[in-house]
């Protein structure tokens, strides 16, 4: 029941990028609605949250109001570009951090990283691996029970 409750509390969210095979900065550029990055020879146009969303298609709209953003970000006028529209989904908690620990005996998890979740990577690897070592945990504010 635990493990169910701990999975059950987990949504989706869907994140869309683009990818652009033109360099169109050197540094990363941020503002409202879009960002502008480096990325090997060409550039990222990003990014999305949207919660609830699961679908893994590029949504032409939202990609259009980012591209659209992106050029304000810029301070540029719209130009043809490449663009390689990408969409994932990724689970998240309601408190938005992700749940690290055991749900049962012998049964430990590592849930709901979220957009931003490998930041926390190293912190979520070292609750789990304390916690099947039987060590006190890094981190109690992850352990899936604040949930259940």
């Amino acid at each position: 029941p635990e493990a169910r409750a701990a999975v059950a509390c987990i949504t989706p969210i869907r994140g869309q990028i683009g990818l652009v095979s033109e360099k169109l900065v050197d540094h990363v550029v941020r503002g409202p609605g879009a960002y502008v990055a480096p990325m090997g020879e060409g550039s990222v146009i990003g990014a999305t949250m949207e919660p609830g969303e699961r679908s893994v298609t590029p949504d032409a709209a939202r990609c259009d109001a980012m591209l659209a953003a992106a050029w304000k970000v810029l301070g540029q006028a719209p130009r043809p570009l490449t663009i390689d529209w990408r969409a994932g989904v990724r689970g998240t908690t309601p408190d938005g951090l992700p749940i690290a620990g055991q749900v049962a005996p012998g049964l430990h998890v590592a849930l709901g990283p979220r957009r931003n979740g490998w930041l926390l990577g190293p912190l979520v690897s070292a609750v789990v691996a304390d916690a099947t070592e039987g060590r006190p945990v890094a981190e109690p504010a992850l352990h899936p029970s604040r949930f259940l």
